[in-house]
């Protein structure tokens, strides 16, 4: 059966962790978009916002923080899963701003069977009426 590759937008300010993301989702055989602003990463979603499966963002970021990117995706996709890995202990709380919807939260740094195990969380898989597996908010 064949397996959809979703698509995930990544976005990190710093070089090294951009690599070394796109490097790890590939690897785990998602499509990745890369982005090392938030303010590229929401003119891209804002664009076409049903070509992403997902956002997986740092949090620490210049302009827009990554809850702020978080929260301006879900007003054009309410659904659409999040993944914010932060070196803070625990994002805090003075900066939580409400965004509903499945998120998770990784703690840098993070191993890629962590990584994995999050986004198998936030994904699911089902199977469709024509039997292809494909994965996404169930």
């Amino acid at each position: 059966m064949p397996v959809e590759k979703r698509r995930v937008l990544l976005v990190d300010d710093e070089e090294a962790l951009l690599s070394l993301g796109h490097a790890m989702l590939t690897r785990l055989g998602y499509d990745v978009v890369v982005c090392s602003t938030s303010t590229d990463a929401l003119e891209a979603f804002t664009a076409a916002p049903e070509r992403f499966d997902l956002v997986v963002t740092d949090y620490t970021m210049p302009s827009l923080t990554g809850m702020q990117l978080v929260v301006a995706c879900r007003q054009l996709r309410p659904d659409l899963p999040i993944l914010l890995y932060t070196g803070w202990l625990g994002v805090p709380e003075a900066d939580h701003t409400p965004a509903p919807g499945r998120m998770a939260v990784l703690q840098k740094p993070f191993s890629l069977h962590e990584l994995d195990g999050a986004l198998r969380q936030l994904l699911g898989a089902w199977q469709t009426e024509e039997g292809t597996v494909r994965t996404g908010v169930a």
